[in-house]
C-alpha cells in the first residue's frame, strides 16, 4: 500500500515526524540512542539500557559517517550492522544533528518508540489484572534487564514436559 502511516512500511515510518516539536532535553539523546539500537541486530534489544548505549557508542564514528555520507558509508548498509536501515537512519540523523553538530535549533520532531513486548499481555497485566509479576515479564516495570515472557513460558513448559515424560 502507498498509504503512509506509523504502521506502514519502514520507509514510510521513517519519514513521519511529530507535527509539533518539543525541545530536546537530557532524555532526548538517550531515547534516540535506544531507538537506533532497536534497529540493529545481535540481540541488542535484550540488553540493559546501559549495555545498549555502550554497544551503540562503540560505533559512534560509523554512525556519524553514515549520516554524513549515506551512499558512500557502507557500515550502516550491512544487515549485520543495521537491520532496519530507513528507521535507523532517521534516528541517527536526528542524533547527529542535535548531539554531534549541536544544532542551536533544539526543537525536534523525531518520532521514537519502543516496541511492545507482548502488548496483549501488557494490556492485561497493566490495565485489567494489575499483576506485578506479569507486568515485570512484559517490561511494564523497569528492571535491570528486559524480560522475555515467551522464553520464560517455554522454560516452564519444558520443565512440565520433563516431569510428564518420566510418568509415561
Amino acid at each position: 500500500s502507498m498509504l503512509v502511516s506509523y504502521q506502514g512500511s519502514d520507509p514510510h515510518k521513517a519519514i513521519l515526524e511529530w507535527s509539533e516539536g518539543y525541545e530536546a532535553d537530557e532524555w532526548t539523546e538517550f531515547w534516540l540512542k535506544i531507538e537506533m539500537t532497536g534497529y540493529m541486530p545481535g540481540g541488542l534489544d535484550k540488553l540493559s539500557w546501559d549495555e545498549r548505549i555502550a554497544a551503540l557508542d562503540q560505533h559512534r564514528e560509523q554512525i556519524i559517517a553514515g549520516v554524513r555520507d549515506p551512499y558512500g558509508a557502507k557500515w550502516w548498509q550491512s544487515k549485520k550492522n543495521v537491520k532496519k536501515p530507513w528507521l535507523w537512519l532517521a534516528a541517527a540523523r536526528e542524533w547527529v544533528r542535535l548531539y554531534v553538530d549541536n544544532d542551536p535549533n533544539r526543537i525536534t520532531h523525531a518520532r521514537t518508540h519502543i516496541d511492545a513486548t507482548c502488548s496483549g499481555q501488557q494490556y492485561f497485566a497493566g490495565l485489567i489484572c494489575r499483576c506485578l509479576s506479569t507486568a515485570q515479564q512484559v517490561n511494564l516495570i523497569k528492571a535491570e534487564l528486559p524480560a522475555d515472557i515467551y522464553t520464560n513460558v517455554l522454560q516452564v513448559m519444558l520443565g512440565q514436559l520433563e516431569k510428564v515424560k518420566d510418568t509415561i
